[in-house]
Formats: structure tokens, sequence, C-alpha cells
């Protein structure tokens, strides 16, 4: 219920937005709109990880967050946290503060992207373009192979490109589709953009956590049991349980399991390309 009601609202923004406000008006006002949600999200990781550490996680269930988007984004923004408290240790709250450099990039992208579609007069399918360029190059680097010991501070840097990248991509989608569709499928249009990317993300969040699972599970098979697995995979707290020795193979596994995700977001990514090419028009669309 809250997931058809929380879609339904979502959606609906989307469509009495594009209502309200004249065409020559929506490159800075979508920039203006993604900025509230990018807060949104800029404020669920550290709220959820100060309410999990002081309270009990059920509370969260009373706040309602704007969270919903395609797949490179949702899946940085969940297993991203995941990966920095089963990998390097950290809190709850430490994990929300480490995803910081991606979660304010994105606004900024999409603000960047609504001022050369609006002041510029770029098209947005070329931003849109180079927005998936700079994500396979911000998740290829998020991918690859880090000390998992701590956190190298790089990291923060490819959080940065990455986060750019897809917020690039998320004000450019809302910009083009009202213009590359007739005036009477407007509304529908916007919806099935808002619904088509909640399902991009829950694919891509079963995609990357099916890979990890099948992932540890090989590699951690012949020295721990079942069991043992499966609590490790449910929460980062079954850590404690294990010897030293173990626990140093067992966040190294983690650690490729996690990049393996990250570098199934570069085909994501990169899939963007040809499916931004349908939109292609002769002359461009300008905002």
């Amino acid at each position: 219920m809250q997931g058809i009601g929380g879609a339904g609202t979502y959606s609906l923004v989307f469509v009495i937005f594009f209502e309200l406000v004249p065409p020559e008006k929506f490159a800075p006002y979508t920039s203006v709109l993604s900025s509230v949600f990018a807060m949104a999200l800029l404020l669920g990781p550290l709220l959820g990880g100060v309410i999990n550490n002081f309270t009990t996680w059920r509370w969260v269930f009373l706040i309602k967050e704007i969270f919903l988007t395609g797949a490179p984004f949702t899946v940085a923004v969940i297993q991203l946290p995941l990966k920095f408290q089963a990998v390097y240790g950290a809190s709850p709250l430490g994990a929300g503060v480490r995803l910081l450099p991606f979660a304010i990039l994105s606004p900024i992208g999409s603000g960047a992207a609504a001022a050369l579609a609006g002041k510029r007069k770029i098209p947005p399918i070329y931003i849109f373009l180079c927005g998936s360029v700079m994500q396979i190059v911000g998740f290829a680097l998020l991918g690859m192979k880090s000390n998992t010991q701590s956190m190298e501070k790089a990291q923060y840097g490819y959080e940065v490109i990455a986060g750019f990248a897809v917020g690039i991509n998320l004000a450019c989608i809302i910009l083009m589709t009202p213009f590359v569709v007739e005036k009477r499928d407007k509304s529908v249009a916007m919806s099935a953009v808002v619904q088509f990317r909640t399902m991009g993300g829950a694919i891509g969040l079963a995609v990357v956590t099916n890979v990890m699972s099948a992932y540890v599970r090989k590699h951690l098979g012949e020295i721990l049991a079942p069991a043992q697995i499966n609590a490790l995979l449910e929460t980062t707290e079954a850590f404690a349980s294990l010897s030293p020795e173990t626990a140093d193979i067992v966040r190294t596994t983690f650690a490729h399991g996690y990049n393996l995700q990250m570098q199934i977001m570069i085909g994501f990514s990169a899939a963007q390309i040809p499916a931004a090419l349908l939109m292609w028009k002769k002359p461009q669309v300008l905002i």
C-alpha cells in the first residue's frame, strides 16, 4: 500500500508541474524540483543512520521520503552505504555521511543540466549522452579494486563523478519528455517516466543483490556454514561473530562483490545511450 501511494503521489507531482509551468520556464523549475528530491535523498541516509543508531528501525516507516529513480541511482544510494558498513566497518550514520559526495553532486548535476539546456540552449539529448558517458566512467572507478582496511580518499572523488552524472540524466529525462510527445499525452508520458524509472531501480537492485548473494555464497561456502553466510547477507552485525582472520577474508569477498555490483551499473549506464538515441530528432529539441 505504501508503494502504491508513494508512486501515485510522486507521479502526480510531475503531472501537475508540467501543467502549471509554461514551457519556457521548464529548465529553472526542473532544477528546483530536482533539488527538492535530491534533498530528500541527502537527508534520507543520515536520518536513517541516526534512527538506526539511537532508536529502532521501525521509526523509518513514520518518515515519508521521496526516493524513486532508475537503476544506477537506486543501486548507488542503497548498496554503497552497505559496502561502507560491511567492508569498512562504518556505522549506519557513518555510511550515510560517506555517501554525501554522491548525494550532494546529484542535485548539482541536475541544476547544471537545466542551466545548460535552458540558458545555453544546448539540446538536452547532447547533455544526456555526455551524462551517460560520465556515468560509465564514475561507476567504472567505483568498481575498481580498493583497499579493504580503510576507505581511500579517491572513492569520494569517484562518488562525485557518478553522482554528478546521474543528476544530469535525471534532469534531462524530465526536460525532454514534454517536448517529444503530443500535448494530450504529456501527463501520461510524465507518469510513465516516473513509473519506468521506479521499475528500473527495482530491477537493477534485484539484479545486483542476486549477483552479490551468488558471489558471496560461492567464495565463502568452503569456510562458512550456510547459516553464517545468510546472517552476513542479512546484517553487517554478523561480522562481530567472526574471528579476526575470518573477518578479513569475508570483508575482502564482500568488497569484490560490491565492486561487481558497480561494474554491472556500467552496463546499465551504457544502455542509456542507445535508449537516448530513440529520442533523437532533427532539429533537436531545445528548452
